[in-house]
Protein backbone atom coordinates (compact mmCIF):
# COMPACT_ATOMS: atom_id res chain seq x y z
CA UNK A 1 0.00 0.00 0.00
CA UNK A 2 2.83 2.39 0.84
CA UNK A 3 4.28 1.91 -2.62
CA UNK A 4 0.94 2.72 -4.25
CA UNK A 5 0.79 5.92 -2.22
CA UNK A 6 4.28 6.92 -3.32
CA UNK A 7 5.65 6.42 0.19
CA UNK A 8 8.70 4.54 -1.04
CA UNK A 9 10.81 4.72 2.12
CA UNK A 10 8.00 3.16 4.15
CA UNK A 11 7.43 0.53 1.46
CA UNK A 12 11.15 -0.24 1.40
CA UNK A 13 11.12 -0.74 5.16
CA UNK A 14 8.12 -3.11 5.00
CA UNK A 15 9.51 -5.11 2.06
CA UNK A 16 12.88 -5.42 3.80
CA UNK A 17 11.18 -6.75 6.94
CA UNK A 18 9.15 -9.15 4.82
CA UNK A 19 12.32 -10.46 3.15
CA UNK A 20 13.98 -10.91 6.54
CA UNK A 21 11.00 -12.91 7.82
CA UNK A 22 10.76 -15.06 4.68
CA UNK A 23 14.51 -15.72 4.75
CA UNK A 24 14.41 -16.63 8.43
CA UNK A 25 11.40 -18.93 7.93
CA UNK A 26 12.42 -20.60 4.68
CA UNK A 27 16.13 -20.06 4.12
CA UNK A 28 17.84 -17.75 1.69
CA UNK A 29 17.09 -19.58 -1.54
CA UNK A 30 14.70 -22.43 -0.92
CA UNK A 31 11.18 -21.01 -1.12
CA UNK A 32 9.07 -19.08 -3.60
CA UNK A 33 7.91 -16.64 -0.90
CA UNK A 34 11.51 -15.37 -0.73
CA UNK A 35 11.35 -14.56 -4.45
CA UNK A 36 8.10 -12.65 -3.95
CA UNK A 37 9.74 -10.52 -1.27
CA UNK A 38 12.82 -9.97 -3.46
CA UNK A 39 10.58 -8.90 -6.34
CA UNK A 40 8.62 -6.46 -4.19
CA UNK A 41 11.84 -5.03 -2.81
CA UNK A 42 13.27 -4.71 -6.30
CA UNK A 43 10.15 -2.96 -7.59
CA UNK A 44 10.18 -0.30 -4.91
CA UNK A 45 13.92 0.23 -5.35
CA UNK A 46 13.27 0.75 -9.05
CA UNK A 47 10.54 3.28 -8.23
CA UNK A 48 13.10 5.08 -6.09
CA UNK A 49 15.56 5.21 -8.99
CA UNK A 50 17.97 2.78 -7.32
CA UNK A 51 18.35 0.70 -10.45
CA UNK A 52 21.60 -1.08 -9.61
CA UNK A 53 20.13 -2.31 -6.31
CA UNK A 54 16.98 -3.31 -8.20
CA UNK A 55 19.02 -5.48 -10.53
CA UNK A 56 20.62 -7.25 -7.58
CA UNK A 57 17.24 -8.09 -6.03
CA UNK A 58 15.64 -9.24 -9.29
CA UNK A 59 18.72 -11.29 -10.19
CA UNK A 60 18.57 -13.06 -6.81
CA UNK A 61 14.89 -13.80 -7.41
CA UNK A 62 15.60 -15.14 -10.89
CA UNK A 63 18.32 -17.44 -9.54
CA UNK A 64 15.94 -18.88 -6.96
CA UNK A 65 13.20 -19.37 -9.56
CA UNK A 66 15.65 -21.19 -11.82
CA UNK A 67 16.80 -23.38 -8.95
CA UNK A 68 13.28 -24.25 -7.77
CA UNK A 69 11.30 -24.23 -11.03
CA UNK A 70 13.78 -24.76 -13.85
CA UNK A 71 13.93 -22.77 -17.07
CA UNK A 72 10.41 -23.33 -18.33
CA UNK A 73 8.03 -21.53 -15.99
CA UNK A 74 6.01 -18.33 -16.25
CA UNK A 75 7.55 -17.03 -13.01
CA UNK A 76 10.96 -17.31 -14.67
CA UNK A 77 9.62 -15.43 -17.70
CA UNK A 78 8.27 -12.69 -15.42
CA UNK A 79 11.64 -12.42 -13.66
CA UNK A 80 13.35 -11.91 -17.03
CA UNK A 81 10.75 -9.24 -17.82
CA UNK A 82 11.43 -7.45 -14.51
CA UNK A 83 15.12 -7.29 -15.37
CA UNK A 84 14.25 -6.00 -18.83
CA UNK A 85 12.24 -3.18 -17.29
CA UNK A 86 15.17 -2.09 -15.14
CA UNK A 87 17.67 -2.14 -17.97
CA UNK A 88 15.20 -0.20 -20.11
CA UNK A 89 14.94 2.39 -17.30
CA UNK A 90 18.74 2.68 -17.38
CA UNK A 91 18.71 3.25 -21.14
CA UNK A 92 20.54 -0.04 -21.70
CA UNK A 93 18.24 -1.08 -24.49
CA UNK A 94 20.27 -3.98 -25.88
CA UNK A 95 20.40 -5.61 -22.43
CA UNK A 96 16.71 -4.89 -21.91
CA UNK A 97 15.91 -6.47 -25.26
CA UNK A 98 17.81 -9.64 -24.31
CA UNK A 99 15.74 -10.05 -21.14
CA UNK A 100 12.48 -9.20 -22.90
CA UNK A 101 13.30 -11.80 -25.57
CA UNK A 102 13.95 -14.46 -22.91
CA UNK A 103 10.59 -13.62 -21.34
CA UNK A 104 8.85 -13.83 -24.71
CA UNK A 105 10.53 -17.10 -25.69
CA UNK A 106 9.48 -18.85 -22.48
CA UNK A 107 5.97 -17.41 -22.59
CA UNK A 108 5.41 -18.47 -26.19
CA UNK A 109 6.66 -22.00 -25.44
CA UNK A 110 4.38 -22.31 -22.43
CA UNK A 111 1.28 -20.40 -23.51
CA UNK A 112 1.55 -20.28 -27.28
CA UNK A 113 2.16 -17.45 -29.74
CA UNK A 114 -1.30 -15.93 -29.30
CA UNK A 115 -3.97 -15.87 -26.68
CA UNK A 116 -7.64 -15.13 -26.98
CA UNK A 117 -8.93 -12.16 -25.07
Amino acid sequence: MYESLGKFEEALEMYTKSLEIETRNHGVDSHLDVTKSLGNLGNVLNDMGKHEETIVQHQKGLEIYLKLLGNEHLHVAAAFNNLGVVYYSLGQYEQALEYYQKDLDITVRLVGPTTEM
